[in-house]
């Protein structure tokens, strides 16, 4: 443990490096990959399955590990979960056809779940107090959703033969990035975390909680299914790149406000309300008439509304489990799979039968409908200090 204090400022920046790396190996092939699953004539993949089928992978690893996983060994599955990825990835620069390159997204999602899972207790090792773990772990990962999509959509329109090859050796190599830090990063010593320390402070209805983060989630990553597919068909690809830009810099912003915004549970509960009202103002505009300024407004509310309702639920997850860090970790992740699989298949159904504007317009009334009936029910189920 003393070689943890001496050099903490040393290990958390390493800590959020490598979950910098573990989420941007997902980012850069996440809106990509519906492109050149389209170029297979696999298109219904190309509308969301394949998100799905990634979710899939992650949340069977996720389930098998809420039984495994604990403070004490999360390190070896940490790195374990990123070897994994850099061979799932490795597999997309062998696999030319439509199925065997769907069965790698499947194993990439099985990678990603164990990692993702526990890498950010890695990292909470080394961070002060909850609210900051949580803060550091979602700007790490809106870090890597700001510089992931936009490198893989600059190379691909650059390179458009031999574009997507590129991505998935960057891909690669920031999973090894990522494993060689894992090794590098001291395991867990016996003693408690900041998380630890403040765990179980809600009183319970944890499935409520759960259906409100799930419900948040469908409706909020309708545009990872649909956005590149449906900027394609409008002659927009270029603009994606401001939606996503300006998704993870209001995300950003709002994450290094996040103890000031969670002072108490009025602010918390009128910003989140605010944040769906611009939410559902933002998709009106983009599925009536998509382009630069609708995309800049429709990332900015999804970066500001997802970035307290995401750091929210996290929170909650964390002082709701009565095992460790690991585990509520795990648990947190699993309902982001869950609500992945969903998205997919939904809004790729979604899209067939209202047509894209139609599915980005119902996407923000029912985030705007979903947020009061979440705040009408937390006002009863207050969080003990």
């Amino acid at each position: 443990m003393k070689t943890v204090k001496k050099y903490g400022r040393v290990w958390t920046a390493a800590a959020v490096l490598m979950l910098y790396f573990t989420s941007v190996v997902n980012q850069l092939l996440s809106f990509v990959l519906p492109l050149q699953f389209e170029k297979m004539d696999f298109r219904i993949a190309a509308l969301g399955l394949q998100l799905s089928f990634f979710s899939a992978g992650a949340l069977f690893s996720r389930v098998l590990l809420l039984n495994l996983i604990r403070e004490e060994n999360m390190k070896k599955f940490a790195a374990f979960g990123l070897g994994l990825m850099a061979v799932a990835c490795s597999g997309f620069l062998l696999f030319t056809e439509a199925i065997p390159a769907m069965l790698c997204r499947i194993l990439q999602g099985t990678a990603f779940g164990i990692a993702s899972s526990a890498v950010p207790s890695v990292a909470m090792r080394f961070i002060e107090t909850p609210e900051k773990s949580v803060g550091l772990i979602g700007i790490a990962s809106i870090m890597a959703s700001l510089t992931g999509p936009y490198l893989a959509l600059e190379i691909v329109k650059r390179s458009p033969e031999n574009g997507f090859r590129l991505v998935c050796l960057l891909a690669v190599l920031a999973a090894m990035a990522g494993f060689l830090l894992c090794m590098w990063i001291p395991a867990a010593e016996n003693g408690e975390n900041a998380v630890e320390k403040q765990k179980k402070g809600l009183p319970g209805k944890t499935a409520v909680y759960l259906f409100f983060t799930a419900s948040f989630l469908i409706l909020c990553n309708c545009y990872m299914a649909l956005l590149t597919v449906f900027a394609d068909s409008e002659g927009k690809l270029k603009e994606v790149v401001i939606f996503l830009v300006a998704s993870s810099l209001s995300s950003i912003l709002i994450r290094t406000c996040l103890k000031e915004v969670m002072k108490t549970q009025r602010r918390l509960h009128g910003l989140l309300f605010f944040g769906a009202v611009l939410y559902c103002a933002a998709m009106l505009w983009v599925g009536k008439t998509p382009g630069r300024s609708s995309f800049l407004a429709g990332g900015t509310a999804v970066g500001f509304f997802s970035g307290i309702m995401m750091s929210c639920a996290h929170l909650d997850i964390l002082r709701l489990d009565d095992k460790d860090s690991a585990h509520a970790n795990t648990l947190f992740y699993c309902i982001q799979d869950i609500a992945n699989i969903l998205c997919g298949v939904l809004w790729a159904l979604a899209a067939s039968w209202l047509g894209y504007g139609m599915s980005f317009v119902w996407s923000g009334v029912g985030i705007l409908v979903i947020c009061g009936a979440y705040i009408l029910f937390r006002k009863k189920v207050v969080l003990r200090k």
